[in-house]
């Protein structure tokens, strides 16, 4: 699928009759279609077959696509471990990244997780950092925790030690837009995220 949702025909396939002999090659242009007749006519004279052209014609054709996927819980919660080390590191002092937390982290990164301990984000926690999704990590007391939201899709929480600078801290990183990206308070990044989208009105904002 191209970025438009448009099927793209990357490759360019070649199907033969056994009956007639005739030798079908559909392509994406007629770039391609020039390369792969070439490398067909080639390996055919090789056998010491004929080859006789028929005709070029374009075709349009819009393909069922279908598919299928497996999540696997221990992936998204390794991976959300990593996130969250990744950024701590980044807004502790450096001493804390040989503190217990981030051990935690680190071991998660490496543990075996069962599917209850992913779980679905929430639409109201989705929504709270509106336009739309986006990876946000969000280090809030009490404990304190890292609630690390992958996407928008997917939450992970890890139960840190009592060894953060800064327990009410978050992040969040858009993927369509890198000037929407925000970093504070877990309320500065609501209000940022929420102010990039046209969602307040005045100075200061709507109630």
């Amino acid at each position: 699928m191209g970025r438009d949702g448009v099927p793209v025909l990357r490759n360019a396939p070649v199907t033969i009759d056994g009956s007639t002999g005739q030798m079908r090659i559909t392509a994406a242009d007629t770039d391609a279609l020039k390369a792969q007749t070439d490398k067909q006519v080639r390996k055919l004279q090789a056998a010491g077959r004929t080859v006789t052209p028929i005709e070029i014609g374009a075709a349009s054709d819009q393909p069922q696509i279908t598919g299928g996927g497996q999540v696997e819980p221990g992936r998204w919660h390794r991976m959300g471990a990593k996130i969250a080390l990744a950024l701590l590191a980044e807004q502790q002092p450096a001493a804390w990244r040989r503190g217990e937390s981030a051990n935690r982290l680190r071991a998660a990164m490496r543990s075996r997780p069962t599917a209850s301990e992913v779980r679905f984000v929430s639409i109201e926690a989705i929504a709270a950092f509106a336009p739309r999704p986006a990876t946000a990590v969000v280090v809030s007391p009490p404990g304190p925790t890292t609630m690390v939201s992958l996407l928008g899709i997917f939450g992970v929480a890890f139960v840190l030690a009592d060894d953060l600078d800064r327990a009410d801290w978050a992040w969040v990183t858009d993927p369509l837009d890198v000037t929407a990206d925000a970093q504070g308070s877990l309320a500065e990044v609501i209000y940022a995220r929420h102010q990039s989208a046209g969602l307040l009105e005045g100075p200061h904002g709507a109630d």
